[in-house]
């Protein structure tokens, strides 16, 4: 009783995932073709500018002053010297500082200025395996699918469905 039980659970089981439809789409493929995503990069692009030129300036500081430090430094008192060197050390701290605020900042805007594009690919996304029957949409883009075939491409629909 126990096996038929068992046999008839098993072949429940694989009919039901059978009927399942499995589609496909490569996400990072549908955000590069969407053209929100060039006033994206353009925006981050300029961030990266701006942050640039400021550990520019703070880097042509400390440059400047550990060459003055080599060049004439030995013609500095003691107190004097060391007083230069620990503002050397202050830059350095500073540069550190604003490196890491800088990748923190960039990640956080780049993270608010994708996030309404991913919600809207994924709203199209969904829209279009409604209307294919699909059950289950996989993201292709991560590249480790065996079988992935044309037929069950999501990507044109999804361009159509967001008016591309």
């Amino acid at each position: 009783m126990k096996r038929i039980l068992l046999v008839l659970l098993i072949t429940l089981g694989a009919s039901y995932s059978f009927s399942q439809k499995t589609g496909h789409i490569n996400t990072v493929e549908l955000i590069d073709k969407m053209p929100e995503k060039a006033v994206i990069e353009k925006e981050l692009t300029n961030f990266t500018y701006e942050t640039d030129a400021l550990l520019g300036e703070l880097l042509e500081k400390y440059t400047a002053l550990a060459k003055e430090i080599k060049d004439i430094g030995d013609t500095w008192t003691p107190i004097i010297l060391e007083m230069k060197k620990n503002e050397l050390s202050r830059l350095q701290q500073t540069i550190q500082e604003a490196e890491y605020m800088a990748k923190t900042e960039f990640a956080i805007k780049e993270q608010e200025l994708i996030q309404p594009l991913l919600e809207k690919a994924m709203e199209a996304i969904e829209v279009v395996a409604n209307k294919r029957g699909y059950d289950y949409v996989v993201d292709t883009s991560s590249g480790n699918f065996l079988l992935s075939p044309i037929e069950h491409d999501l990507m044109q629909d999804v361009l159509i469905e967001l008016g591309l």
